[in-house]
């Protein structure tokens, strides 16, 4: 038995040694399939750029052991088949040593390389540091023919530029504007210290939009630093892969966030994802931060929520809402600047345990990386400063009184207490299949009495009136049948085809039409 499970052993362990090891990509496939199924083509057929620029100026002299030692060894790990450029930098920019594919046969050139940086020789050409020449160098070897999409780009300085007056910024930034747009450019500016450090990397963002700063205060900390990029470069890359969408879909209004005062003087939030572009993985936004920034002079307060998910590719949710110091009906000229940060939200799988984009992306750790921090301003010049359930109030009432007013001062209703006495002449005279004698009474409804052997129409109906604004009346009118003459009406004008006039309780209306004279007497019934 002893023996069996010995050669069981052997066997297990020849078989183990057979079998290979899992590559960079595959180890990714099984850690972050979701991510992998979107990402995992581009980044297996992905080759990067490396172009590392090194401030060799006098004040740099000193970080000599800082950058050499950590740049030899962040090289070694550097996929074969990848372009790396070195340029040294101060009054010029030189490139040091040859440039191009990186392989292992070649790799200790490159490393070698380095050691030529802070060379003695140099020391008149390199004293001052013009930043601006060296972005125009940068953006030559990023234009390349054959340039790779992915591209770094390491600036090792203390972002001191003694060429300021003299330097063409304006060229610079609209080449490397251009340059990123066409390319996934990861700009990392590696600062050094020393006296004003920083004080120009406005101006490298500018050309830069989506510069990362790492600042460097020991070779420990960049040994550090480059340690966590080589441990998994293929991780990184697929990082800096998502990054470079993102970035890119943004800079190109692909995902875009706007602000609006609505008419009850909320605030909200539209965002907008194009769905021909963004792929499906993205499902809305979270707003993790709001706060109010500016505001127009009517405007006390503005109250804002966040910390809070919307789930949608385009979305308009409500963030929050204005406090007036007058409560006026109307508030004119509103204006609000929030401040916001926020970031995309993923999808996740149909049960626990399904693989998640979502939590791949929290994985990967670039839930912060894919923050957004942005100030929103918006303007309206009406805004109604009351509730809005109380104005929707006021407009119904009024509805309800306009809906009375004309009902009760324009529409004909039926006269239920009025009747109309008819006296004809001659007496052979019919109405209604009546013969009329002396005096033939008829009540009338709101659509009036057509008299059959008159050549006209009869109506009489009443209107109600409105308390105060307008009194009750009664309304007595005659039409005249199509092609028939004209008749003489004694209470309005001759010679139209429709007369009408008020009239009141024992008022006469005589029409006389050829020989027939008709009198009319309105009465209470």
């Amino acid at each position: 038995m002893k023996k069996l499970s010995i050669l069981l052993m052997l066997a297990l362990s020849l078989i183990g040694s057979k079998m290979p090891a899992q590559t960079a990509i595959e180890r990714l496939k099984t850690e972050y399939p979701s991510v992998m199924e979107q990402y995992g083509k581009r980044l297996e057929a992905l080759k990067a750029d490396y172009i590392i620029a090194i401030d060799a100026s006098g004040t740099m002299m000193d970080y000599k052991q800082t950058v050499v030692p950590a740049l030899q060894d962040f090289l070694g790990s550097i996929p074969d088949g990848d372009y790396v450029c070195i340029l040294k930098f101060g009054t010029i920019t030189k490139e040091v040593g040859l440039s191009g594919q990186i392989n292992q046969g070649n790799i200790g050139t490159f490393q070698e390389t380095l050691n030529q940086i802070y060379a003695k020789k140099d020391d008149d050409v390199f004293w001052k540091t013009n930043i601006c020449k060296m972005l125009e160098t940068v953006n030559d070897k990023l234009t390349r023919p054959g340039h790779n999409d992915l591209q770094y780009v390491f600036m090792f300085t203390d972002f001191v530029d003694d060429a300021s007056a003299s330097a063409d910024w304006e060229s610079v930034t609209a080449k490397m504007k251009a340059t990123s747009q066409r390319s996934m450019l990861l700009p990392f500016a590696m600062q050094l210290n020393g006296k004003n450090a920083g004080q120009d990397i406005p101006k490298v963002r500018a050309a830069l939009p989506n510069l990362r700063i790492i600042n460097i205060n020991s070779s420990s900390e960049l040994n550090a630093w480059f340690e966590d990029q080589k441990a998994d470069i293929s991780k990184s890359r697929l990082k800096d892969l998502i990054m470079s969408d993102f970035d890119k879909w943004y800079g190109d209004n692909k995902i875009t966030t706007e602000l609006a005062i609505e008419l009850n003087g909320g605030l909200k939030l539209k965002y907008d994802v194009d769905g021909e572009v963004v792929p499906a993985f993205v499902n809305g936004f979270m707003l993790t931060q709001c706060e109010p920034v500016s505001q127009s002079n009517n405007v006390e307060k503005i109250n804002i929520k966040h910390d809070t998910i919307y789930k949608g590719r385009n979305v308009s949710a409500k963030i929050g809402s204005l406090k007036f110091f007058k409560k006026n009906l109307f508030q004119k000229n509103t204006k609000a600047t929030v401040a916001v940060t926020m970031r995309p939200t993923f999808i996740t799988g149909d049960k626990e345990g399904d693989p998640s984009f979502a939590n791949e992306i929290r994985n990967l750790g670039l839930e912060t990386d894919l923050l957004r921090n942005m100030e929103l301003s918006a303007e309206n010049n009406f805004v109604i400063g009351w509730n809005l359930w109380l104005v929707g109030a006021l407009l119904l009432l009024l509805l309800v009184f306009l809906y009375y007013f004309i009902k009760m001062t324009v529409l004909p209703h039926k006269l239920n207490k009025v009747k109309v006495d008819v006296d004809t002449v001659p007496q052979s005279q019919v109405v209604l299949g009546h013969e009329f004698k002396n005096e033939v009474s008829h009540l009338f409804g709101k659509d009036g009495v057509v008299l059959p052997q008159a050549k006209f129409l009869l109506k009489v109906y009443g209107r109600r009136g409105f308390p105060i604004f307008v009194p009750r009346s009664i309304i007595f009118e005659v039409v005249e049948k199509p092609g028939n003459v004209i008749f003489t009406f004694s209470k309005g004008s001759d010679n139209i085809p429709s007369l009408k006039s008020k009239v009141k309780i024992d008022d006469t209306v005589k029409i006389q039409q050829g020989s027939n004279i008709y009198t009319f007497t309105i009465k209470n019934v």
